[in-house]
C-alpha cells in the first residue's frame, strides 16, 4: 500500500502543513461588554418608558371662570318665605397635568347671614368631573340651600383630585 499523495509537493527540509480553513477573527472582549452594555440600557429604557412612566404621571387642576347665580325662589316671598334658595355655579376645570382624571368640586358654606360661623365647615354639595389631560372644560352645578338667608360666605374649590 503506498503512503497518501500530498496535495502539493514538498521540498526538502519542509514539513507538510496541511490547508485548514481559516480561522474568524474573535472580537475584543471589550467591545462585547460595551454591546452587551448598549442592549440592557435599552431595554431597560423600554420598561421604564412603558411600565414605570405611566405611573408617574398625575393630573393637576384649577378651577377658573367661576360665576354663579342666587335663585331664592319663594325666599323673597313678603308674607310667607319658604326655603329652599339655589345657587347655580359654571366654572372651568383646566387639567394641566400629564393623566386624565377626576376633579371633586365642594361648595362650602363658611358662615350665615347672621354670622355664625362654621368651626369645621362642611361641603353642601359636591360633585366629581371627568377632565382629560391638557385640556379644560367647562361645567355647571346647582346648589340646594335649605335656609332663607339673604348672604352667605361661601366657597367653591376643587376638593380632590384623582388619576382617572
Amino acid at each position: 500500500m503506498q503512503p497518501p499523495q500530498q496535495p502539493y509537493p514538498v521540498q526538502p527540509g519542509q514539513t507538510f502543513q496541511p490547508s485548514a480553513p481559516p480561522h474568524r477573527p474573535r472580537m475584543p472582549r471589550w467591545l462585547v461588554w460595551i454591546v452587551v452594555g448598549i442592549v440592557a440600557l435599552v431595554i431597560v429604557g423600554g420598561i421604564v418608558e412603558f411600565a414605570v412612566l405611566p405611573y408617574l404621571k398625575q393630573p393637576k387642576m384649577t378651577l377658573t371662570d367661576l360665576q354663579y347665580s342666587d335663585d331664592r325662589g319663594s325666599c323673597d316671598s313678603f308674607f310667607s318665605p319658604v326655603p329652599p334658595q339655589f345657587f347655580s355655579f359654571s366654572f372651568v376645570i383646566r387639567n394641566t397635568g400629564d393623566a386624565d382624571g377626576f376633579a371633586t368640586v365642594s361648595f362650602i358654606v363658611f358662615e350665615d347671614a347672621t354670622g355664625r360661623q362654621f368651626p369645621n365647615p362642611m361641603p353642601f354639595a359636591q360633585n366629581r368631573y371627568f377632565v382629560p389631560s391638557q385640556a379644560a372644560s367647562g361645567k355647571d352645578a346647582t346648589v340646594q340651600v335649605n335656609d332663607c338667608y339673604a348672604s352667605h360666605t361661601w366657597s367653591v374649590i376643587i376638593s380632590a383630585v384623582e388619576k382617572a
